[in-house]
């Protein structure tokens, strides 16, 4: 029976010029994990490597992500969160 897999760890943000995105970075799997499963506000993303790209968001915003390794169909990691912010130098007037 297989276990879930580990928790996503080495968790960062950068955000881009333009304020209206961030990039999600973490590091490599450590065993058993298949992708990641990102979730910020009501949309999510399935992804295989290890940094992630967010577009559609407001410049000089705070947003909280969530987190999870996927191990199959059907196993999930315990999320981890992570607060970014987007760029503040281009905060709309």
């Amino acid at each position: 029976m297989p276990l879930n897999p580990n928790v996503v760890t080495g968790l960062y943000c950068q955000y881009s010029s333009g304020g209206y995105g961030l990039t999600l970075v973490w590091d490599p799997t450590n065993g058993g994990r298949t992708a990641v499963q990102v979730n910020i506000k009501s949309r999510s993303f399935i992804h295989t490597g290890e940094r992630l790209y967010i577009d559609g968001l407001m410049p000089a915003q705070w947003y909280t992500l969530s987190v999870s390794a996927i191990s199959g169909p059907m196993h999930m990691s315990i999320p981890v969160t992570i607060t970014c912010q987007t760029d503040p130098r281009d905060q709309l007037p």
